[in-house]
């Protein structure tokens, strides 16, 4: 099977220029935090996944920005032949953290992009780890 993003959005966006920053250099990338929410919707074989990267709560002076960024997708699921809707709840998991992935990308370069013009210069986010742990696989599923 495979899992193809059929659209993407980033319905907000928070980001400031941290003023109290004497520093023109980034020194560092910033500490961030992600949130992954997801749901599964069966009779069209879609995964929606939304995810939230933000540094909000680990802001310090050093940072020269401040920002808040959700980017929502729906991904399609793909089944080949000798795939089934069973074996779809099996890879379930792994879909979604893959979708993570996509999506976290997506934030990367949009942080960066909207970053390039401010006062201190584009910031990258770091490389992202998302793992089936740090995602609720419980309550998500749509049933």
């Amino acid at each position: 099977m495979q899992l193809e993003l059929s659209s993407y959005t980033v319905p907000e966006t928070y980001c400031r220029a941290n003023r109290d920053n004497a520093s023109s250099e980034i020194d560092r990338p910033p500490v961030v935090k992600t949130l992954v929410s997801h749901i599964y919707d069966e009779d069209d074989i879609e995964i929606a996944v939304s995810l939230n990267v933000t540094n909000k709560d680990d802001v310090t002076e050093e940072d020269p920005y401040e920002f808040d960024i959700e980017v929502f997708g729906v991904f399609k699921v793909e089944l080949e032949d000798g795939d089934s809707l069973s074996n779809i709840e099996h890879a379930y998991p792994s879909l979604v953290v893959n979708a993570a992935r996509i999506l976290y990308s997506g934030a990367r370069d949009y942080l960066h992009t909207i970053t390039g013009k401010a006062p201190f210069g584009a910031i990258t986010l770091p490389t992202g780890y998302f793992s089936q742990k740090g995602i609720d696989f419980i309550t998500s599923k749509d049933d």
